[in-house]
């Protein structure tokens, strides 16, 4: 909307300088008044889009239209520049009705196939049926840095403006220290958290942080459903050991196909969930690296028996690589493996004949049944 007032404005900062360029010769002291009109002109234009970009819904995101609504946007301005003025209205609707089916057709079918994409870094995981919609949430939020040139450039590409809420798995910077710069840039009204104890001082500061927001809070423990995820871990109050092994995992069950995250899980919290779930098994492993322990223990992919792992991993720290041993141990299996700080973003489709998984570098995999 600051382009109504900031068009005109430019114009007027144009004719400026121009009338400073043609009275220079003959009359500096005029050239000098259009020289500082024009200045005058573009700092008001500088103003006012900072100041609606402050405004709340001053600006928002739109994901890419695509060819086929381009295409129509540029077939109904022609209409209006050729067709005679009796047929100019036909030449505009035309282009716009073919524009609405495809939104409709577009609409229906991203509706009918859910979507999870995982991020690279610290395990950020965003779930949706419907990206732009308000269902979308997130899963960890990552660092500062991470929140900033990652997870918040990828979801406002996506054209989202909002998100419903956030679901932070434990107390280690790594996954939580961006929650606040998201919350306010996106507005989250609902948050998750385990409902267990962490003494980590930057987890108690972003949960203060948040709480200026007046957020609804959730506390999530063994047994708990969070949209449609079964959270597996922890027990309510288990408080002792180490932040890793307190982590929330989650698992769903989407057009058939099971998915299982475990962000970092450490040795003892896997061990702790292989005792207490008789059924593990999963299409889809998901996990993070721990600072401590290496994360999927052999007896946890026995118990799980994935087709497919990725771990997301990153480049900061160091161990969130995964060691050497790590990934040797991994390439054992039979099912693929991907780290996500070298595929990068890994997004999930899931229909009741096919799970299709693409990947930013390399093929995609289509798991049937």
């Amino acid at each position: 909307l600051s382009n109504l007032i900031v068009v005109p404005l430019s114009g007027a900062a144009l004719t400026s300088g121009l009338l400073s360029l043609l009275t220079g010769a003959w009359w500096a002291g005029l050239a000098e008044v259009f020289n500082h009109t024009s200045w005058f002109i573009m700092s008001a234009m500088i103003w006012v889009s900072e100041t609606a970009a402050e405004v709340r819904w001053g600006s928002w995101f739109a994901a890419d239209w695509g060819w086929p609504l381009m295409g129509c946007y540029y077939m109904a301005l022609a209409g209006l520049g050729f067709a005679t003025l009796r047929r100019r209205w036909l030449a505009w609707i035309f282009p716009w009705a073919i524009c609405t089916v495809y939104l409709l057709i577009q609409h229906a079918s991203e509706r009918a196939i859910p979507r999870l994409t995982i991020l690279p870094g610290a395990a950020a995981v965003m779930h949706s049926h419907h990206l732009g919609r308000k269902e979308d949430w997130l899963f960890d939020a990552g660092t500062e840095i991470t929140a900033t040139t990652l997870v918040q450039p990828y979801l406002q590409a996506q054209g989202l403006n909002s998100i419903s809420a956030i679901l932070l798995s434990h107390g280690d910077v790594q996954h939580i220290q961006g929650a606040d710069l998201l919350s306010e840039s996106f507005s989250i009204p609902e948050i998750g958290i385990p409902d267990v104890k962490f003494l980590s001082r930057v987890y108690q500061q972003t949960l203060a942080e948040l709480d200026w927001t007046d957020p609804i809070w959730h506390y999530l423990s063994r047994g708990s459903v969070w949209r449609g995820w079964e959270v597996l871990h922890p027990q309510k109050g288990e408080n002792q050991g180490r932040a890793d092994d307190k982590s929330l995992v989650l698992r769903t069950t989407s057009q058939g196909w099971r998915v299982l995250v475990l962000p970092d899980l450490g040795r003892n919290g896997q061990r702790l969930l292989l005792d207490r779930e008789s059924d593990l098994h999963a299409d889809v492993l998901i996990g993070g690296i721990p600072e401590q322990d290496e994360p999927f223990i052999d007896e946890l992919l026995k118990a799980v028996s994935p087709k497919l792992i990725v771990v997301a991993s990153g480049n900061y720290p160091v161990h969130s690589q995964g060691s050497k041993r790590f990934r040797a141990r991994l390439a054992q299996q039979a099912a693929p493996v991907w780290f996500t700080m070298e595929t990068g973003a890994v997004v999930f489709r899931f229909s009741e004949q096919e799970l299709q998984a693409t990947r930013m570098t390399g093929t995609p995999l289509i798991l049937s049944r």
